[in-house]
């Protein structure tokens, strides 16, 4: 590069500051700085001009006036070059290059293996980091700070709710990156959930009642609901019922299973009618022709005439009748007619 002088139209080298034939010197930046530069991380550079009556700097390709000022911020620096238009109204035009040095930012990597704990049952945790491009870094707690190194871990005891801390200093020696974990303990969702049958038949009521403590939310069959409540269900056959809780580990769940029993068919029952029996044995002596009519002797068994017991038919709600009924039977008319049978013959 290089600058021409205005008084003589001498192009001189950029690497000096006066006219190699008439001495005009011109304008320059006499001093240039600049914070230590940590990429993404804003900075200030810093300039003292002399023989300058106009001043502009260029830096990723936006042109800014600066005439009069000192300084300037650079929100987000990313290139190394930033470039000075200077101009003098006596001598020349002047363009000025200045290369800055980036430092890398701190790079912090800091975890653990898990950040919820489930009351009296986890108590330990493991945090690990990483860290690249600082000068040192230290771990803080609620009762300590350790110096630590870049690469390591640590497995910690808690019984409440704790915050960790890392604070890194950046290779500029002044800038301080911090990035924190925080490890919280929760109580468990606990689900109590109920029905007052487990076995019914079609449309018979069944009472589900439930309770959950420390859940965020509740759920029956899908419908929130509150935490504590019952509700009255009437199925017509065998359904499962999901009471859902969703606490800070997750989602739990417990059913209940209601079966159906099969209803009663009841057959007609056929009663056989009971089998009568009359065994009636006759004797009967021819009698002698002669002038002396003598009525015969007649001998006639006992009639047994009896109805077969039906064991435990009252106990079925059965009222047994025999139609038509038994005839009535008395000796004088089972006489009268064997007789009349007789004469007939």
């Amino acid at each position: 590069m290089s600058w021409i002088c205005k008084r003589c139209e001498t192009e001189n080298p950029d690497a000096i500051d006066i006219c190699e034939v008439c001495d005009t010197h011109a304008p320059r930046i006499k001093e240039f700085s600049y914070d230590k530069i940590l990429s993404d991380t804003p900075i200030t550079i810093r300039w003292v001009t002399e023989f300058c009556d106009n001043v502009a700097i260029v830096y990723c390709g936006e042109q800014i006036d600066v005439t009069g000022e000192d300084s300037f911020e650079i929100a987000e620096p990313n290139e190394e070059d930033v470039v000075f238009l200077l101009n003098s109204d006596d001598t020349t035009t002047r363009t000025q290059c200045f290369k800055m040095e980036f430092l890398d930012k701190p790079d912090i990597e800091f975890t653990a293996d898990r950040y919820k704990l489930r009351r009296g049952k986890d108590i330990s945790v493991v945090l690990s980091w990483n860290i690249t491009n600082c000068l040192s870094a230290i771990l803080r707690s609620k009762d300590d700070i350790e110096k630590i190194r870049e690469h390591d871990n640590k497995k910690i005891l808690l019984n409440e709710d704790s915050l960790y801390l890392i604070e890194v200093t950046a290779l500029d020696g002044e800038t301080i990156f911090k990035k924190e974990v925080s490890i919280n303990i929760y109580d468990e969702c606990e689900i109590d959930f109920s029905a007052d049958k487990y076995y019914i038949f079609p449309t018979i009521p069944v009472i589900l009642t439930w309770g959950v403590n420390n859940a965020k939310k509740v759920w029956l069959d899908g419908e929130e609901v509150e935490a504590i409540g019952s509700k009255v269900i009437e199925p017509r056959k065998g359904i499962s019922c999901i009471l859902s809780a969703e606490d800070e580990f997750g989602i739990k769940e417990k059913r209940i299973d209601i079966g159906m029993l099969p209803i009663p068919q009841v057959k007609t029952l056929l009663v056989p009618t009971p089998k009568i029996v009359n065994n009636m044995s006759i004797t009967v002596k021819q009698p002698r022709y002669n002038t002396n009519v003598k009525i015969p002797k007649i001998d006639i068994d006992w009639i047994s005439a009896e109805v077969l017991k039906v064991p435990f038919l009252s106990e079925l709600g059965l009222n047994v009748e025999l139609s038509p009924p038994l005839p009535k039977t008395t000796i004088m008319s089972s006489i009268k007619k064997v007789f009349n049978h007789i004469i007939r013959k």
